[in-house]
């Protein structure tokens, strides 16, 4: 079965909105580095959860090996780091059941704000508002903060454990 020619498509503004090209072009722009940014959230987060997976593994493979009580203390250091760093990310106690009340009990966390923040900026065929890039900055900032605590974790508790692990001659947790 062959396809027929490709051909050229142009895609036209909706001649009922009172939004210029220039608009639209200018929210694309945000929405597209709004993409960036929780495609960098969802890779800290991805991050985070690959490490304490392999924690957990960690916990099995040093049990009764005399080495779990100072493998479990520096282990569990870097868990909390972790964890905390996944709380301002996303909230780890989401379930996506409860009727749907999640939302309605705890905060948003970046992941979301971003998320939301795009679905705003696109609604319409304007640019963003002067308060919707403001919080676009301060989103920013958040993962800007976030990003560092993970340099943070990857050369202070995982180093340290990785440390104690190269000691011990076991194989080392794989970061970021």
């Amino acid at each position: 079965m062959s396809r027929p020619p490709a051909q050229p498509l142009t895609v036209l503004k909706d001649p009922a909105s009172t939004g210029t090209v220039a608009d639209i072009e200018a929210q694309f722009e945000v929405i597209l580095q709004i993409r960036e940014e929780t495609n960098a959230v969802a890779a800290l987060i991805n991050e985070a959860e690959t490490i304490r997976a392999q924690l957990a593994d960690l916990r099995d493979q040093v049990a009764g090996t005399g080495d779990e009580a100072e493998v479990g203390e520096v282990a569990g250091a870097l868990d909390e780091a972790l964890i905390d760093l996944e709380m301002g990310l996303t909230d780890l106690r989401l379930s996506g059941g409860s009727a749907g009340q999640d939302a309605l009990r705890w905060p948003r966390q970046l992941f979301a704000k971003l998320t939301s923040l795009a679905g705003y900026i696109g609604s319409s065929d304007f640019p963003p508002t002067t308060q919707q890039l403001e919080v676009h900055r301060r989103l920013q900032g958040l993962l800007r903060e976030a990003t560092e605590e993970m340099e943070e974790i990857r050369g202070g508790e995982l180093a340290a454990l990785n440390g104690l692990l190269q000691e011990q001659g076991i194989s080392m947790i794989i970061g970021g």
